[in-house]
């Protein structure tokens, strides 16, 4: 907790009122930006600052623009040979002009990297008032990776050096981003996809060494969503698969709560804590070090790189939660003001949520609020020491008004449970603020021993923790001193189950040939892992027909949908997803059980949908096929062949994957795209209906979604190739994507197609990723021709991970919770390594 103590430093932090003038003015206003401002990344040399904003300019398609490249363009001198021309007066007066000069001519849509020599001087001036309306990005790394580029000898230099820049920087800086090494993982856990190459050396094409800035680009994207609150803006390869998107907005949603002492120990394996978590809550619990206290750069930098471990390891929320020494509230009067400076520090760090604690002033929350720019603000209260019977006092409706009143976004209160009958008065106050008009989102529960059954019933962000981040196993003592409570996710769903406040379901995959389907060795894995009851298993038909009795089942829960119904099974469903319907084809099938539904519309997708048995109203279709490919392009695509108005893919069949192929190239606005198929006729049909996709009627839509929303801005062109023997079209760039939709497996006495591409469709300079869709595949002559082709910069996707990619997305739209993806991921390859090797010893290989 933060004591009187460690909190004594804060008073010469930046934000706080004896803060030098210059960075009260930069860190005092709110951070919220017009859409199209410039972006600022500063720091020491060989922080990544450059790298970072060539990958920022990729994501957000914008000019990326070097300080000293701009100013060897306005010179025609590098800053060290203009200096040693005109000397140090010269050179300040020049740099001072070029710093004007480069502000002034990209205020927008640009992304500008600054080196620390730029932020002295007279051009501090330029860029604090440059920082009222354009993020400025303070970047930290590691000293040891600054200190091997720079070539210094002793660590202690290069502390020094770091130290001498960082008060410059965070006095002008409004955002702070720790720069992870490409290469980090957490020290007791591995890298997933890593595991491929070890379980399937001869059929792998996975190439570790291209993975150049991948976990970089998907690091920064998270940050900047929340810095330019934008997904317009900042794709982030996440589709809506979780209904509503924001885990306040769905029910029995949860947080991790993680102690910074937990993070920074290394003791803890984040991999093995993710199952089914929504949100990860940061918990400032022990603010001293042994470099100091929190008002140190190097803490301040810890909690930095805290956040960024988490950022990297979890692809959820992030919830910034400062433990405040209740004790010290009368003694120390000074601890409140000191705790919110701390809390303006925190905006800083761009995380998705941040708590602040009720018993500050209304002066002091509304400061915070007018501050958060885009992260949402969570007015928390632990009352230590509660009346009897509290929850039906007025105390928590006032406390839950107030906090609305002042502007919060969400609400916290917890309490310990001093009886049984304390968790039916929580929730009794719980129905009665949803009751209100234009109700703010509440999160409360009851802590302790007594207070379990509170906490499984709490509909939003339930504070949660794993057992790995405790040595003692009894938690009692802890819970009382504790907002905290101590249980984890899975032990919450096993108590709604066991009180039957959520059903058990049965799920299958249903096709023709689907005997030895991976699917339910992945799906029932993550069941659980997840605390969840329900089961997974195969169903081989032959018609609708048989179909129809498994799916009409009271404890039907979700279906994945294999050949020959992805198309044929569109009879059935009585609603489509735009994905769905634009792909005429069906991989996941729901059912339907609320028509109309208790809070707004019955989204088949909603949590409210899930975990229920009972009759089935209608039937819902939706399609991940498509959410498999975007993923994996968007993760292999290098920053040469990053997405652009020149990008070219290529397309290998004309069926249902196809579809869903362009339909995932379209999202990531690949607008010009060639096919080829060995019947011409289906080649052209495919290409003349996306061509024509634009011109749906804008009545076109149901209850769930719209296609005319989803095809709007497409503005495709697909063109056919008639034949392998064609050289490629003049005028248009090499392909830089390709998709291999052709079946390859032996489809009855059929054998499977075999077939390579032309030479001269491979002459992308940069050459480019290629994704096979057929994961029963072990070779095949286009997958070997990719491999030859990798010193020229082509990548092989295995697709493995395609597959491993859509169960995923399956899993959360089946049950409206994160997927544990670790423990998919590992059961997936467990399951396939076999049937790999039961193949390959059948054939003698």
């Amino acid at each position: 907790m933060l004591s009187h103590a460690q909190l004594a430093p804060l008073k010469s932090l930046p934000a706080s009122p004896t803060a030098p003038a210059g960075l009260r003015a930069t860190s005092s206003r709110a951070m919220a930006f017009g859409c199209d401002a410039s972006i600022v990344f500063v720091g020491p040399r060989g922080n990544g600052k450059s790298s970072l904003a060539v990958i920022a300019g990729t994501i957000l398609h914008r000019r990326v623009v070097d300080a000293d490249d701009y100013f060897l363009q306005l010179t025609k001198l590098t800053r060290g040979a203009f200096r040693k021309a005109y000397g140090m007066e010269e050179y300040r007066a020049r740099q001072l002009t070029v710093t004007r000069s480069l502000l002034s001519n990209h205020d927008e849509g640009c992304v500008l990297a600054c080196g620390p020599s730029f932020l002295e001087g007279e051009s501090r001036m330029l860029f604090q008032k440059y920082g009222q309306r354009h993020p400025i990005i303070y970047v930290h790394r590691k000293v040891e990776t600054i200190q091997s580029y720079l070539g210094i000898k002793e660590r202690s230099s290069a502390e020094k050096y770091i130290q001498d820049i960082d008060h410059n920087c965070r006095q002008l800086c409004n955002f702070e981003y720790f720069n992870l090494s490409e290469d980090w993982t957490h020290s007791s856990s591995s890298s997933d996809l890593d595991s491929l190459e070890d379980a399937l050396p001869n059929r792998s094409f996975y190439r570790k060494a291209w993975r150049t800035l991948q976990n970089t680009k998907a690091d920064l994207t998270g940050f900047l969503k929340t810095v330019l609150n934008n997904s317009d803006q900042v794709p982030d390869g996440a589709f809506y698969t979780l209904f509503p998107t924001s885990p306040e907005a769905r029910i029995y949603t949860n947080a991790l709560a993680v102690p910074l002492s937990a993070v920074n120990s290394g003791l803890v394996n984040l991999g093995e804590i993710q199952d089914g978590i929504d949100a990860m809550e940061l918990v400032l619990d022990q603010l001293a070090n042994s470099s100091g206290f929190l008002g140190h750069p190097t803490t301040l930098t810890t909690i930095c790189q805290s956040i960024a471990i988490i950022r990297r390891q979890f692809s959820v929320p992030i919830i910034l939660h400062v433990e405040l020494d209740l004790r010290l509230d009368h003694k120390q009067p000074q601890t409140l003001a000191l705790y919110f400076d701390l809390l303006r520090l925190g905006l800083r760090f761009a995380t998705d949520y941040l708590t602040v604690d009720l018993r500050g002033s209304d002066a002091d929350i509304l400061g915070i609020i007018q501050r958060k720019g885009h992260t949402k603000i969570i007015g928390h209260y632990f009352d230590t020491n509660p009346q009897s019977e509290s929850w039906r006092s007025s105390i928590p409706m006032a406390r839950y008004q107030r906090a609305r009143s002042v502007g919060c976004d969400l609400v916290r209160l917890c309490q310990p449970a001093l009886s049984a009958a304390d968790n039916f008065s929580c929730y009794e106050f719980v129905a009665q603020v949803t009751r209100l008009p234009e109700h703010i989102p509440i999160i409360a529960y009851n802590v302790g021993s007594l207070g379990h059954l509170s906490v499984a019933f709490n509909r939003v962000l339930t504070p949660v923790s794993h057992q790995s981040m405790y040595h003692d196993s009894s938690m009692s003592t802890k819970d009382i001193i504790s907002p905290h409570p101590a249980f984890s996710a899975q032990e919450i769903r096993q108590t709604m189950h066991a009180c039957r406040a959520l059903d058990k379901l049965n799920f299958y995959v249903l096709g023709t040939d689907v005997r030895l389907s991976i699917s339910p060795a992945m799906h029932n894995a993550a069941f659980k892992a997840c605390g969840m009851p329900h089961f997974y298993d195969i169903r081989q038909i032959n018609s609708l027909r048989e179909m129809e009795p498994l799916i009409k089942e009271p404890n039907f829960g979700g279906a994945s949908i294999s050949l020959p119904f992805k198309p044929e099974i569109l009879c059935l469903v009585d609603s489509l997803s735009p994905s769905a319907k634009i792909t005429g084809a069906i991989n996941t099938l729901l059912p339907v059980r609320d028509l109309d539904g208790l809070e707004g519309p019955a989204d088949p997708r909603s949590k409210t949908q899930r975990s229920r048995a009972g009759p089935i109203k209608a039937f819902h279709g939706d399609n991940t096929d498509w959410m498999a490919v975007y993923a994996c392009i968007l993760r292999y695509v290098s920053p040469a062949n990053a997405v652009g108005s020149q990008t070219t893919a290529l397309i290998f069949g004309a069926g249902g994957m196809a579809r869903a192929a362009i339909y995932a190239l379209a999202r990531l606005g690949v607008r010009r795209i060639f096919i080829f198929n060995r019947t011409l006729s289906n080649a052209e049909k495919l290409a003349t209906y996306y061509n024509k996709m634009t011109q749906f009627p804008s009545n076109t839509s149901d209850h769930f979604g719209s296609i005319e929303h989803e095809a709007k801005g497409f503005n495709l062109e697909v063109s056919v190739l008639e034949s392998l023997q064609e050289s490629w079209p003049q005028g248009c760039a090499y392909p830089s994507i390709v998709v291999n939709t052709v079946p390859l497996n032996k489809i009855g006495s059929t054998p499977p197609p075999d077939f390579e591409m032309p030479a001269s469709w491979l002459q992308n300079p940069t050459g480019g990723v290629m994704l096979e869709l057929s994961y029963q595949t072990l070779d095949n002559s286009i997958l070997k021709q990719v491999r030859e082709e990798r010193s020229r910069g082509w990548i092989g996707v295995d697709p493995i991970e395609l597959f491993f990619e859509q169960g995923c997305a399956q899993f959360e739209i089946f049950t409206g919770c994160k997927a544990p993806r670790k423990v998919m991921w590992e059961a997936c390859l467990r399951q396939h390594t076999g049937l790999v090797n039961h193949e390959s010893a059948q054939r003698g290989v």
